[in-house]
């Protein structure tokens, strides 16, 4: 019981936290903006951020990926040709991912392998094309699931939705933050089976945001995820999270992470391509019993179809929802950063992150 109490606590103040970092880094932020012409180079380039980071701290205790001897996929011990130290795309289609070129990529990714500029921005473009394609909500549910109530939901249902894909009777997978942790994703991977997903009809698999940020791989997990969705587009689905915004992974480490990776001249072209992949993921995901959200509920009188009626290019411009404006950045920000309470309550209550 103690030990339940003390994780509870922890976090409690993590989340805290969180958002407090990120105001603390948009408040340096905007100073920095009115700072005069004097100021170096440096600091305009982002290394302010950069110390803020530094100077909080990170409580992650992610260690560096190791390489693994153990692959994905180990019935097929024949290499791709097109993929050594680097992965090169030549040759393939990437909007025709078969799972043989897939699970080979994934495994390349995860012992190591690095993609130069130009095949990374062909995959986080075919990638944002196939995400834009997919409405706010994915209803993977039967008709008869649609028709659920406020208290069957927890929401108001003002009318059905679009027809629901043939999901009803599949057994879904959700996985929770997976913060840049490769080893995590690739246990996950193995216990999930990915080598038999697209033979295995009945199985789908969910991954619930907070993909980036803490860890050391997040560049990586993030790959691993665009991958699985190419190839098995209707067996793997992505909902973003709150670290899914490129103010917030400038603040926690992915940007970072990016300069590290491909330098400092590569990194702003990159990272408008990575904030047009946070911009079309997916707000919310409906099952026959369940939905499935990064955070929460954003208000008492919020409705699914409020949801599903958003112009997608609303979704699909905010690649931040730090200060939104506008009543569907507040939707999107609510929804991404509220936060679910622990007692058996209709209420909803203020909190530092939203509301839930």
């Amino acid at each position: 019981a103690a030990a339940t109490a003390e994780f509870h606590l922890l976090t409690a103040l993590d989340a805290r936290d969180e958002m407090e970092k990120v105001r603390l880094a948009q408040i340096l932020h905007d100073l920095h903006d009115l700072a005069t012409t004097t100021a170096t180079n440096a600091m305009k380039k982002g290394r302010l951020r950069r110390f803020v980071t530094m100077a909080l701290g990170d409580r992650s205790k992610q260690q560096p990926h190791e390489a693994q001897n153990q692959t994905i996929n180990k019935d097929n011990e024949t290499p791709h040709p097109q993929i050594g130290n680097h992965i090169d795309f030549q040759g393939l289609d990437l909007t025709q991912l078969s799972k043989p070129d897939a699970l080979h990529i994934i495994d390349a990714i995860t012992t190591g392998s690095t993609l130069d500029i130009a095949n990374l921005k062909s995959l986080l473009q075919t990638a944002t094309n196939l995400l834009k394609t997919e409405p706010n909500l994915i209803s993977l549910g039967t008709k008869a699931s649609q028709k659920k109530t406020k208290r069957d939901w927890g929401v108001r249902r003002k009318s059905p939705s679009a027809p629901p894909r043939d999901h009803q009777d599949d057994i879904v997978a959700v996985i929770g933050d997976l913060h840049g942790s490769l080893d995590s994703l690739t246990h996950i991977l193995q216990l999930l089976n990915v080598q038999n997903l697209d033979e295995n009809k009945k199985q789908v698999v969910v991954f619930n945001g907070d993909f980036v940020d803490r860890g050391q791989h997040s560049l990586e997990v993030l790959l691993t995820l665009l991958i699985l969705k190419l190839a098995f587009p209707k067996q793997v689905y992505l909902i973003r999270g709150n670290h899914e915004d490129t103010y917030v992974a400038s603040v926690y480490g992915f940007q970072d992470e990016i300069r590290r990776k491909y330098g400092e001249g590569q990194t702003s072209d990159i990272w408008k391509s990575i904030g047009n992949i946070f911009g079309a993921l997916p707000i919310a995901l409906t099952t026959n019993h369940a939905l499935v959200v990064h955070g929460g509920l954003p208000g008492a009188d919020f409705d699914l179809p409020t949801l599903e009626q958003l112009p997608p290019e609303t979704r699909w411009s905010l690649e931040t929802t730090v200060n939104p404006q506008t009543q569907h950045e507040k939707l999107l920000c609510n929804i991404l950063w509220s936060d679910p309470t622990e007692t058996d309550s209709q209420c909803l209550s203020k909190n530092l992150r939203g509301l839930g």
